[in-house]
């Protein structure tokens, strides 16, 4: 029901250019449609995420993005998508046709570049008035220095400007957020999420840094419709993240309720951020 195009693990310059590979399958006799974004299915030697499912009658296409092993280097035949979890769907499915497709659904794949106009069309949306765009957490998630997230910034506010400007090019009235996110849970969270792979410390400072380059790229082109907002910055990081009950430590059986996901809010959050964006759209 929530419209979107976000996608996980994607960067800013995959929205900028092609996007990561997705194979589009042609299929039939499927009795039960695979889970977007949860149902993996192998073929060859590759494990295959499903992304986008397109049927009548059992019949149609199914888009899905990599998740492991090696896929073809030129996809092409028919065979059977075998089921690799317990995620909804067939346990096998029979394709007549395997293609690769550009995973960005922005990028216009005839013409080789983003056709935000092409996109409406395609999907069959009206124009918008307002886009939000909020990227970033993934690209600056692993850096390990204030400096090395100030100069990812300078070619990575570039690949931003030239997406924006190609939604200006095919929607010029609408106003454009580019919107901040919010800095991530505790240190419990973090442990639980990535182990040793990143620590709220660093990443909370990772995105602090980057938020406040996006607020100077962006201050001074409201007159070109275009905006930054702070939505990410009335996020609850104490009580509006996932939480599970867990032993306080490995020596102790009492329990307590634990944040358990360093990134991601729970939904109370998201409210939070979509409270930044409903007054933005009531007041601009």
């Amino acid at each position: 029901l929530n419209k979107h195009e976000g996608r996980g693990g994607w960067k800013i310059e995959d929205y900028a250019g092609a996007g990561r590979s997705n194979y589009k399958f042609t299929v039939s006799g499927v009795v039960t449609p695979p889970a977007i974004n949860s149902t993996t299915y192998t073929f060859g030697t590759a494990t295959y995420l499903v992304q986008e499912v397109a049927l009548t009658g059992g019949s149609g296409t199914i888009i899905a993005s990599l998740w492991s092993g090696t896929p073809p280097a030129t996809p092409s035949g028919s065979g059977n998508l075998t089921k690799a979890n317990t995620g909804v769907g067939d346990a096998t499915i029979a394709f007549s046709n395997f293609e690769g497709v550009p995973g960005n659904p922005f990028w216009n794949a005839a013409t080789s570049k983003l056709d935000f106009a092409n996109y409406l069309s395609y999907n069959s949306l009206a124009t918008p008035d307002y886009v939000f765009i909020q990227l970033g957490v993934n690209d600056v998630f692993g850096l390990t220095s204030d400096q090395s997230v100030v100069d990812f910034t300078v070619t990575a506010f570039a690949q931003l400007d030239s997406i924006i400007a190609a939604i200006k090019a095919a929607m010029p009235s609408a106003k454009i957020a580019v919107a901040a996110s919010p800095v991530g849970a505790n240190q419990d969270a973090f442990g639980t999420s990535y182990g040793c792979g990143q620590t709220a410390w660093r990443y909370r400072r990772n995105l602090v840094t980057y938020n406040k380059q996006l607020y100077a790229h962006y201050a001074s082109k409201e007159a070109q419709s275009i905006y930054v907002l702070g939505s990410g910055v009335g996020v609850d990081t104490e009580n509006n993240f996932p939480t599970t009950v867990k032993a306080i430590n490995s020596h102790n059986s009492k329990t307590e309720d634990a944040q358990s996901n360093g990134v991601h809010p729970d939904k109370p959050g998201y409210d939070q951020i979509s409270d930044g964006l409903f007054p933005f759209m009531k007041a601009i």
